[in-house]
């Protein structure tokens, strides 16, 4: 039998079809499978009073969880800080210690105090949320630590995002706690679930005191991390950290793949940090390893006025040419282009550019 090449190129157009959509279909179920949240979850997280209220008068169980080990509604709602959904979710009888029997995986008292909600920390201890192991480690209470060790406790027990009672300690700036969990053989590299470690979490919140406890230990830090520590600090805009650890001897120009201090600075807007740098000798003009931009480059690529400007007054070549050939008004101009749907952002580039060509920028006939 002759099957002509129109009729197998059909049988081909017909089986891509149903593996494509079986995937799809397969995709789609795992999704809901796997995913932990119901409409009320969403509703919390989103901030949504009304549908809040809608699904409770419904009679959706205020402590509903999708899965045995999942969160509440009012985890999501404390964790976003929405005070007010807190509340009606503890009129509606929601328990605000529920979850946190297991390794404070889900405590909604833990998710506030990291995101620094503090109404939402008021309204949760008003109705008897429990301080376990991880706010005791944030809040630096020795005792109840070594008490928890003492009755054989984990000293390197996570909780959700896989802060460490070490991260937590670092965290909020309480060294005394930082130095009993090391002397107690606490991981000082471990990391949580967006591969920071305990001295980044003291970097980010500007803790100078807990990051020169941790570097002055040589058996602490991995050398690669030490090498970043500025990188970190400009990036944070974590202003004493970054005088302690110039102070100490850390190189304002040291590169790693993202670039200098001064390029991670730009990149985040850290105003402060990127003076203190340019103060202490940090190259304006200097290339990163990865894309080939100066701090000009990266300063324009995210959008960031006031410390574009800062850097072409203190001498930053204007007219700087990229490894990819793009002057910064070439990314500008860019930007300007693409937010072609959105006037807010398009606007926003439009004083960046004429930031740019009020100090001399050249077009090179962009656009040609």
């Amino acid at each position: 039998m002759f099957i002509s090449g129109e009729d197998l190129s059909d049988k081909y157009l017909y089986w891509w079809c149903y593996f494509a959509i079986t995937w799809l279909i397969l995709g789609m179920l795992l999704e809901i499978l796997t995913d932990t949240r119901g409409r009320i979850h969403y509703a919390a997280e989103k901030g949504d009073i009304e549908k809040v209220r809608q699904l409770l008068d419904k009679g959706i169980d205020p402590n509903f969880r999708k899965m045995i080990h999942s969160p509440t509604p009012i985890y999501y709602a404390a964790t976003q800080g929405h005070r007010e959904i807190v509340e009606i979710l503890i009129n509606y009888g929601a328990d605000v210690n529920l979850g946190i029997e297991e390794d404070d995986a889900f405590n909604p008292l833990l998710a506030a105090t990291i995101n620094q909600h503090h109404d939402v920390i008021e309204k949760l201890i008003e109705h008897g949320a429990s301080v376990g192991i991880h706010l005791a480690a944030f809040y630096g209470n020795i005792d109840i630590i070594r008490a928890y060790l003492s009755q054989g406790g984990n000293i390197h027990k996570r909780c959700n995002s896989g802060l460490s009672l070490l991260h937590l300690a670092a965290l909020n700036g309480q060294r005394e706690t930082v130095k009993f969990l090391i002397e107690n053989n606490a991981n000082n590299n471990a990391q949580d679930s967006k591969g920071e470690t305990p001295v980044r979490k003291a970097i980010r919140r500007n803790h100078y005191a807990v990051v020169e406890f941790m570097i002055d230990r040589e058996d602490f830090i991995n050398a690669n991390e030490k090498r970043a520590l500025l990188h970190y600090a400009a990036f944070d805009n974590s202003t004493e950290v970054a005088k302690f650890l110039i102070k100490r001897g850390a190189d304002v120009n040291a590169q790693i793949n993202t670039g200098t201090p001064l390029h991670h600075a730009a990149a985040n807007n850290s105003r402060e940090v990127a003076e203190l740098l340019i103060s202490n000798g940090a190259e304006l003009n200097i290339l990163d390893t990865f894309m080939g931009q100066a701090p000009l480059h990266r300063a324009i690529e995210w959008g960031n006025l006031e410390i574009a400007e800062l850097l072409i007054i203190n001498g930053a070549n204007i007219n700087e040419i990229s490894r990819s050939g793009e002057s910064p008004l070439h990314i500008a101009l860019s930007k300007y282009n693409n937010f072609i749907f959105n006037q807010i952002r398009r606007n926003f580039y439009k004083e960046i550019i004429c930031m740019l060509q009020k100090y001399g920028a050249i077009d090179y006939n962009y656009g040609d």
